[in-house]
């Protein structure tokens, strides 16, 4: 038997980042729930999910890679 909440978690789709005002800007979209915006500050994703620098780039590979 599976968790709902598994089965929502697993179909949750991102859309490409934008690399804007010193953030990450992107949405998610799951079928039951419609669609979400995020921004993470650059700040956070060199702290928590190990960005090299605040640089475009590494913001967008750091994205990528923790997708």
């Amino acid at each position: 038997m599976t968790n709902s909440t598994t089965v929502a978690a697993l179909n949750v789709n991102l859309s490409q980042p934008v690399i804007a005002n010193d953030e990450i800007q992107f949405s998610a979209f799951g079928l039951g729930w419609g669609f979400c915006a995020y921004a993470l500050p650059a700040g956070l994703v060199v702290t928590r999910l190990g960005a090299a620098n605040v640089t475009e780039r590494q913001l967008n590979l750091t994205f990528q890679v923790n997708r």
